[in-house]
């Protein structure tokens, strides 16, 4: 059902989302040679995860980079027993669309809260994200950081540049570390590139060509 030998079906309004890599094989989103995925089939490629664990995790997830997730710890009932809920657990029908636990907002212009990013925020710390540790601002020139981003200055979703599942790299759209793939509704590319591009230059940094809201993203880097 999830692999490549399935059409592609719309799911509903924005889902899935167009990005530089489309892929339809979840299996694929999956595969450990990918250059970043979620920890579903095997262990992450990222050692530092500064987000992990979120206050809100139960302390028996004991979450880490060193944990391996599954897909019903996203792909869940919205009632489910597993946060206090009173309905079943597992992937049987959800108010979140496409069957998630809990809600995940990819439309442009969402403002930032707990409540619309309640899935990421249910691992991934944040204080931790707003506080730009793991994508830190370039103070001198003004830019960048996940504050700003999904601030009420750009009020950008956490889909417009991450990909949850995973990212067959194309070889021709940049670095795919760090679940990057762009939601190209929201980023657009800059001539010569075919894509909207992020360069990974190290732990914490990187730089991006593209444009985003308006803004061209002319080789802007971060820190």
């Amino acid at each position: 059902c999830h692999a490549g030998s399935t059409p592609l079906k719309p799911l509903s309004p924005g889902f899935p989302i167009e990005r530089a890599v489309n892929s339809v094989n979840t299996r694929l989103e999956f595969n450990t040679l990918n250059p970043s995925y979620h920890p579903v089939v095997s262990y992450g490629k990222n050692s530092d995860v500064p987000s992990l664990p979120s206050t809100l995790a139960p302390i028996e997830w004991n979450l880490s980079t060193s944990s391996i997730i599954y897909c019903t710890d996203c792909h869940d009932s919205d009632e489910t027993v597993t946060l206090g809920g009173a309905g079943p657990r597992g992937p049987h029908g959800s108010l979140y669309s496409p069957l998630l636990r809990e809600a995940y907002e990819t439309t442009d212009n969402t403002a930032e809260s707990a409540s619309n990013y309640a899935l990421c925020y249910r691992c991934h710390d944040r204080t931790s994200i707003l506080s730009d540790i793991s994508f830190q601002r370039n103070l001198t020139a003004g830019r960048g950081g996940h504050s700003l981003h999904l601030g009420p200055l750009v009020n950008a979703p956490c889909s417009a540049c991450h990909d949850p599942h995973g990212v067959v790299d194309n070889g021709m759209s940049g670095s795919h570390t760090h679940l990057i793939n762009f939601d190209i509704t929201i980023a657009t590319t800059i001539s010569p590139n075919l894509y909207p591009f992020f360069t990974d230059t190290g732990g914490r940094s990187g730089s991006c060509m593209l444009v985003c809201h308006g803004i061209s993203h002319s080789g802007y880097s971060y820190p």
